[in-house]
């Protein structure tokens, strides 16, 4: 089994096993929830240390795993992948206030982002799915182009989240966005995401970042309303928002050796 197959089957059947779970028990949801949720939510972190070490035994796991570590990326892609989201969502957020003639709010005070922050990257999605997401964007640089493999890699982002849109459950968004919306939310991200990634040398700490900043962008400000049926401009001007950004980024600063990544031929560091 080829490692894309393996880590696809490992990490979409702990996610989606787990959730599932959730979604057929009642009585499961009323007593396990929050550990189901953060169970499944770490597939992608298994599943890349099982695919590492089968190709390079314990060592090779370790290895991989230990890349988070390196701090060096650069200033400049550590304060895009820090600040960009969040200030985009603010800008969403304080353009649909202006347009709909209500007020704009923050959902938490300054003293409270410390801590959400913290628990956000721990928990909330950054250490459970960018080790993942990272080793799946490696193996796919090996057999496609950047294009091909970013938008694959955003596809199978957008499908991996597939059962939490039939869950409602409080922090949960996915349920009031439609999925096609959402698909292409993941597809702009991962291209943002990649530029930072190839930009500060395949820095796997970068993706945590910026995966980070995205759940933090949709905390600090209203940007996606838990009420059903509810429309989603805000969502909208996010998204294009950052499309802006990304097309921006990689036509103005684009990473050393970027032919390498059009052309489909591995990038430099890329590890098993």
């Amino acid at each position: 089994m080829s490692g894309v197959a393996a880590y696809l089957l490992v990490s979409f059947g702990i996610a989606w096993i787990c959730w599932g779970a959730l979604l057929a028990d009642a009585a499961l949801r009323a007593v396990a929830l929050t550990a189901l949720l953060l169970a499944g939510s770490f597939g992608p972190f298994v599943a890349a240390g099982v695919c590492s070490w089968a190709a390079g035994g314990m060592r090779g796991m370790v290895r991989f795993y230990a890349r988070v570590l390196n701090l060096r990326m650069g200033w400049g892609v550590f304060a895009v992948a820090f600040a960009l989201l969040p200030g985009a969502a603010i800008i969403a957020a304080y353009i649909y206030a202006r347009q709909m003639g209500g007020g704009f709010a923050f959902q938490m005070g300054w003293a409270d982002l410390p801590v959400a922050y913290l628990w956000l990257f721990i928990l909330g999605g950054p250490v459970a799915e960018e080790f993942g997401w990272t080793y799946l964007a490696d193996r796919l640089s090996e057999r496609v182009n950047f294009l091909a493999g970013t938008f694959l890699l955003g596809l199978i982002w957008g499908f991996w989240h597939l059962p939490l849109f039939f869950l409602v459950v409080p922090g949960l968004l996915q349920h009031y966005i439609p999925f096609g919306l959402f698909l292409l939310f993941s597809l702009v991200n991962r291209v943002l995401f990649a530029w930072a990634y190839y930009r500060g040398g395949e820095n796997l700490l970068s993706n945590l970042i910026f995966h980070n900043a995205l759940n933090f962008s949709l905390s600090i400000v209203v940007i996606v309303p838990p009420v059903a049926a509810a429309e989603h401009l805000r969502l909208w001007y996010l998204t294009g928002l950052a499309a802006v950004a990304a097309a921006l980024l990689w036509r103005l600063a684009p990473p050393v050796g970027v032919g390498r990544l059009f052309a489909g031929q591995e990038p430099p560091g890329a590890e098993a």
